[in-house]
């Protein structure tokens, strides 16, 4: 892009490429041209390689967030199943401590009715 402004400016001053704008262009107008677009061509690199890097990281954190999601999901399972499993020991249990305590008193009524039976 540089060399075919620097071939316009040459052919336009030698007067092989003449418009009714020549006498008005000259080195230092291609000069400021020139460095115009080179700093524009230079800030869209920056900026296209900062957004292509962006882009990048952007896919691994939504790679890792799907990651955590699973392991979130696997986690929440398990908790359930042990939950369930913690819910079913403690309703056996509650019944087991039911029928003991049925049990004890039953046998506390025998006995007492034994004793006041001897009496």
């Amino acid at each position: 892009m540089i060399l075919s402004i620097a071939a316009l400016l040459g052919l336009e001053k030698s007067g092989i490429l003449a418009t009714r704008f020549s006498s008005f262009v000259s080195i230092t107008n291609g000069i400021e041209v020139m460095i115009i677009i080179a700093i524009t061509a230079g800030a869209i690199h920056l900026l296209s390689d900062s957004l292509i890097k962006s882009l990048l990281r952007a896919r691994e954190n939504e790679e890792s967030l799907q990651i955590a999601l699973a392991e979130k999901t696997l986690a929440e399972e398990n908790l359930k199943k042990v939950l369930s499993s913690l819910e079913k020991l403690v309703e056996s249990r509650t019944i087991e401590f039911k029928r003991a305590k049925l049990e004890a008193e039953q046998t506390n009524q025998k006995g007492r009715s034994s004793i006041d039976d001897f009496n």
